[in-house]
């Protein structure tokens, strides 16, 4: 009536669970970023780049702020499924992982360019999945004993997310609260982390606002699915997010009241990853 363009998505043998399924989230999400990018501010520039281009920054810090999981090469098809692997290599690289490990063992540029960043993330989705569904599934689920304390965790049937993270060589835990009633209290987990293992990084999996390109905490109406990573210097927590647009910095320090939601109070997947020695 109002003359405003609309579009219905239709998206196969989805309910209102339309992310029960990782096809149904690329089907959302890949609508999503097609819609905006179609009605986007057009007088704002793209950031120039090849994908030839050695990662600009003096600083490994500085080098991945410019990563996404999206690029401009027809041979990827993942770039909508690959949070996880582009996630885990950011932290591997962080912590101090070498890159020539990485490129040398899948045949990659020895170079850090955004071609073979994008490449290994591609990559690692390919060798990592496992269901036939786009994206790889994590999750990791506690073991309570008698009066309810934790007394372990354990990985579900057709869990991919272990695969990803074995192929950087990752030694990983996740963080679980010391009770089923407290199972979400994971403060105490996350400080004893960064004490003990300072370089360490979080893989952490959020609910991801395509719209606003904003990283919120998993909940009732917010579903996971998107990964992130959290390392620390000095007293901040700092993220990177690769579900952005090249040329816009995927990273950022959390704010005191993102710590408690996003980190130590939350529903959100927290895996600690450390280098294996």
């Amino acid at each position: 009536m109002l003359g405003v363009e609309t579009a219905m998505i239709r998206i196969p043998n989805a309910s209102h669970g339309i992310d029960s399924r990782g096809s149904g989230t690329v089907a959302r999400l890949t609508a999503i970023m097609a819609w905006f990018d179609k009605y986007k501010d057009k007088t704002v520039p793209d950031f120039a780049y090849s994908e030839t281009d050695v990662l600009p920054g003096s600083t490994i810090e500085e080098q991945l702020k410019h990563v996404s999981q999206l690029d401009k090469l027809a041979e990827t098809k993942n770039d909508y499924a690959r949070c996880s692997a582009s996630a885990s290599l950011n932290a591997y690289l962080v912590m101090g992982g070498d890159w020539k490990t990485m490129s040398e063992k899948y045949k990659l540029n020895d170079e850090l360019t955004f071609e073979a960043v994008h490449q290994l993330q591609d990559t690692l989705v390919v060798v990592a999945e496992s269901d036939g569904e786009p994206g790889i599934f994590g999750s990791f689920k506690p073991k309570w004993d008698k009066k309810d304390r934790l007394d372990g965790w354990y990985t579900p049937d057709g869990v991919e997310l272990p695969d990803v993270l074995k192929e950087f060589g990752f030694g990983y835990e996740p963080f679980i609260g010391p009770t089923k009633e407290k199972e979400y209290n994971k403060k105490d987990k996350v400080e004893a982390f960064f004490k003990e293992n300072p370089n360490g990084a979080i893989l952490m999996g959020v609910h991801e606002d395509m719209a606003t390109g904003m990283s919120t905490p998993v909940g009732e109406n917010a579903p996971g699915n998107h990964y992130i990573i959290c390392y620390k210097r000095g007293d901040q927590y700092h993220f990177m997010d690769t579900w952005r647009k090249p040329g816009v910095y995927n990273n950022g320090v959390f704010t005191t009241e993102e710590v408690n939601s996003m980190l130590f109070n939350t529903q959100n997947l927290l895996v600690g990853l450390v280098l294996s020695k």
